[in-house]
């Protein structure tokens, strides 16, 4: 296995090719730490995502995760044409946290 480091991309080299073969990828999660005093989350990924802690929504100081998949609109016009818009898939981390005021995505 040759990585090539500069463009995050692993090369695998193989001498027969297996019945099955899965390729694994993780979306990059921005983090960063908020607390009472609010704060600003912004994706690297899809730069338009962001998440946005107003003063108050969190009592005490965590670490919050954010994740954004972009959707390529080639793929949306070819399945759907142009009766369809999507959104970036976005997580907000952790989950089932409650605020103590509302956040904006």
């Amino acid at each position: 296995m040759e990585e090539l480091r500069e463009k995050r991309i692993i090369r695998i080299l193989t001498n027969d090719f297996p019945q099955y073969m899965a390729v694994v990828s993780r979306i990059r999660q921005e983090s960063s730490l908020v607390g009472s005093d609010g704060g600003v989350l912004s994706s690297t990924v899809v730069p338009q995502v962001q998440a946005v802690f107003p003063e108050g929504a969190l009592q005490k100081r965590i670490r919050v995760g954010l994740q954004a998949q972009p959707i390529a609109p080639e793929l949306v016009t070819r399945l759907f044409g142009n009766r369809v818009t999507v959104s970036p898939i976005v997580t907000l981390e952790p989950r089932r946290r409650k605020f103590h005021k509302p956040i904006t995505l």
